[in-house]
């Protein structure tokens, strides 16, 4: 009796043991499979970047062309803006951006967005009226969010989002309506709010969208065609802003900021007796630049392709070998 008890608890061991291990084998399974279905999304979401981005370079020979202005009028010019940060800003004239050597541990900063406009005149720009439609805060939030995550406008300013955001209007689709079809000339930038779209191209289903998501900007971005197909699976609401306004508010801003770059040089010892038409075409040639606190913006012995001024903030010069830990001077702006 005592052998067949002993039995019995080795085998219901044995068993409760291989329940365990099955279980984790399942519990493995499920997680392999989910994440086999975010790896496969995540594909297709490369995918539809990837297509975007061939299909503007075979469209648009200017890619990534801001706006400038000369002689009151708006050209296209190699992009030099930065994306502003909260700590102090450094302008920079000269070669190659990443150029200068910097903390290792900090990012690579990001180029500010470009957009390939019309030539528009300086005046009819700066007094163009933007019509605004009132939201709520959530769906600010909304279309806020979609624009940050959005690959080709997520580094415009934080100014130019929230006009983008208080021009866009509403606009309702029913399941089956196409939103945009693939080759024809594109007039609005949308924002997904609610339902289903399918986009697609050449025929082929690239992914469906379900939640806030840019869709069109290219078009609008680079004055090319649409690059796929968006069909509505479901019925829902868009978001949309028309393409003068979107450029507009880029071309506006980019105006002001060179306005505001020719007075700060203008404030510059250096520079205050340049003709205007020297100011002007510094002012095309400079770029923000954002640095953190402790980060070498000049190493000694280093290559020198850029020359700086400082905008905001203060830095600390040094040389060695010399006395007192190298210290020179402590700059304020605005000096380079």
């Amino acid at each position: 009796m005592c052998s067949y008890i002993l039995k019995y608890c080795d085998c219901f061991k044995m068993h409760t043991k291989c329940q365990n291990e099955i279980q984790q084998q399942q519990a493995l399974i499920i997680q392999l499979q989910e994440d086999l279905v975010d790896k496969n999304k995540r594909i297709s979401e490369l995918s539809g970047l990837l297509d975007k981005y061939q299909s503007v370079f075979n469209q648009s020979p200017s890619l990534s062309t801001p706006v400038t202005v000369i002689k009151g009028q708006i050209q296209p010019q190699q992009s030099r803006e930065r994306q502003l940060g909260l700590n102090d800003v450094v302008f920079g004239f000269g070669g190659n951006d990443q150029s200068h050597v910097h903390d290792p541990t900090v990012q690579t900063r990001k180029r500010g967005i470009g957009i390939s406009a019309e030539p528009q005149n300086e005046d009819e720009i700066q007094s163009k009226e933007l019509k605004s439609y009132p939201k709520s805060e959530d769906v600010r939030k909304l279309i806020k969010g979609a624009i940050l995550e959005n690959d080709f406008m997520n580094h415009i300013a934080s100014s130019q989002l929230s006009q983008l955001v208080d021009c866009m209007y509403s606009i309702e689709f029913t399941a089956g309506e196409m939103i945009i079809t693939e080759g024809d000339y594109g007039s609005l930038v949308y924002v997904l709010g609610e339902g289903q779209l399918e986009i697609s191209k050449d025929g082929r289903k690239l992914r469906v969208l379900d939640r806030p998501t840019v869709l069109g900007e290219l078009a609008v971005l680079y004055n090319c065609t649409r690059t796929a197909s968006v069909k509505a699976l479901t019925n829902g609401t868009l978001w949309a802003i028309d393409r003068t306004s979107f450029q507009t508010i880029l071309m506006r801003d980019h105006l002001q900021k060179h306005n505001d770059y020719i007075t700060f040089l203008k404030s510059v010892p250096t520079f205050s007796n340049l003709p205007d038409s020297t100011i002007s075409k510094l002012a095309d040639q400079l770029n923000e630049v954002t640095y953190r606190p402790n980060e070498y913006i000049i190493r000694q012995g280093a290559r020198g392709d850029n020359f700086y001024i400082i905008a905001d903030g203060h830095v600390k010069v040094t040389i060695y070998p010399t006395t007192e830990n190298g210290v020179i001077d402590r700059t304020k702006e605005p000096q380079f």
